[in-house]
């Protein structure tokens, strides 16, 4: 089975400009399972927030309708991302990207300046630029999922790109958290390993993890008890939660 990628293919009539803004058929801007395009570059995120940051604001274009695919119009996506902060669930004005400018959108909700005229000609390089990312050109990277970590970018030059977001078969976790589609999760020594159905103290603040080795978040129950898991002000990670056991709104740190 296949990882899912998100991208943005063309626009309702499955032409490259002309159509109405925003997603019309739920397929411009969409989720789909990898494929080899064929890809010749793969451009990886050096920081798991940045990665994390990416697949976020990758999924959350995927999910709204109003972003739809058009390559004359192709940056009124990044305008209306600034708008909104760079939340792009939150954007409910009918715009338009295409594959390049959807990553460089990406790229920028992540903390990482890039222009928003970024083509699949010049992107490897604009990003490499940056310091935030590596190039990644073996065979195992660019032919198969399996080697792909969620947020890498893969890229035909001068053709195509999208954005990984899942882990591979193969692919080894970053020691310490991690983040795909679902959520984060973490890695005690990296590899293939990660916490799954436990509790864990890391930097003074507990964490439960499901059976998948997804951090919890919000109100849950765990053994019969009620636990609110709430983020941490100021820090990258969602799941960055205190415990609060039996409807306590807050007890500190462990």
């Amino acid at each position: 089975m296949s990882i899912m990628i998100g991208h943005a293919s063309s626009d309702e009539r499955g032409k490259y400009n002309g159509g109405q803004a925003g997603d019309q058929n739920g397929k411009e801007v969409c989720i789909r399972d990898w494929y080899n395009r064929p890809w010749n570059k793969v451009v990886r995120p050096k920081s798991a927030y940045v990665a994390a940051d990416m697949v976020r604001a990758m999924r959350d274009a995927c999910y709204n309708d109003n972003i739809g695919y058009d390559q004359y119009q192709r940056t009124s996506l990044y305008t209306q991302a600034k708008e909104t902060g760079w939340d792009l669930g939150s954007i409910t004005v009918p715009c338009e990207t295409d594959c390049s400018a959807l990553i460089a959108v990406c790229v920028n909700a992540a903390g990482v300046a890039v222009s928003k005229d970024i083509y699949t000609g010049n992107m490897v390089k604009a990003m490499e630029a940056t310091g935030q990312f590596e190039v990644l050109t073996a065979s195992k990277y660019l032919t198969s999922d399996a080697y792909l970590m969620a947020g890498d970018t893969l890229v035909y030059e001068g053709h195509h790109t999208a954005m990984a977001l899942q882990y591979g078969a193969k692919a080894s976790y970053r020691q310490g958290w991690n983040y795909d589609y679902y959520g984060w999760f973490y890695s005690l020594a990296g590899g293939r390993d990660y916490l799954k159905s436990c509790w864990q103290v890391i930097n003074h603040h507990k964490y439960y993890f499901n059976p998948d080795g997804y951090a919890l978040k919000g109100w849950q129950v765990i053994g019969s008890k009620d636990y609110y898991f709430e983020p941490r002000a100021g820090h990258p990670l969602e799941c960055a939660m205190y415990v609060a056991p039996e409807g306590e709104q807050y007890i500190g740190k462990f």
